[in-house]
């Protein structure tokens, strides 16, 4: 930890000396950076310096069946049946405050941790949380 906190400082340091990060930017060092740590990245992997699952090591060949996970019906109805369970029994009006809260903070640039920690000890789920910061932030489509 203590050598790669080194290395980050110094590379920080580094680009302080080129003139910061915009100058980076524009001057196009970032940019190498990025297209050498790549060129790297892809010789270790293809000399199988460095392992990736299914890329270069522990591969599936077409020719072996793959194993496709499938959620077994009573345990889908069991985990269906705890959520409604979980939202019949909490405090839903506390749940909508607090992901109305987690959203105004999303909307305001507030470190949004804390408004999670609060959602998530009121029983609010996940998929709650997330339609909560996708009113702010959208989904991610490619």
């Amino acid at each position: 930890t203590n050598e790669i906190e080194e290395e980050v400082l110094n590379y920080i340091d580094n680009i302080d000396k080129r003139g910061g990060m915009i100058k980076c930017i524009e001057d196009g060092y970032i940019n190498q950076e990025i297209e050498e740590a790549s060129y790297n990245y892809q010789l270790d992997v293809e000399s199988k310096e460095r392992i990736v699952v299914g890329v270069n090591n522990f591969e599936v060949s077409e020719d072996e069946p793959v194993d496709i996970l499938k959620i077994n019906p009573e345990i889908e109805k069991t985990q269906r049946n705890r959520l409604t369970d979980l939202r019949k029994n909490r405090n839903n009006d506390k749940v909508n405050k607090d992901l109305s809260d987690l959203e105004a903070a999303a909307r305001a640039g507030e470190n949004i941790m804390p408004y999670i920690v609060e959602a998530v000890r009121d029983y609010a789920t996940i998929g709650e949380m997330i339609k909560s910061l996708e009113q702010v932030y959208k989904r991610y489509r490619q």
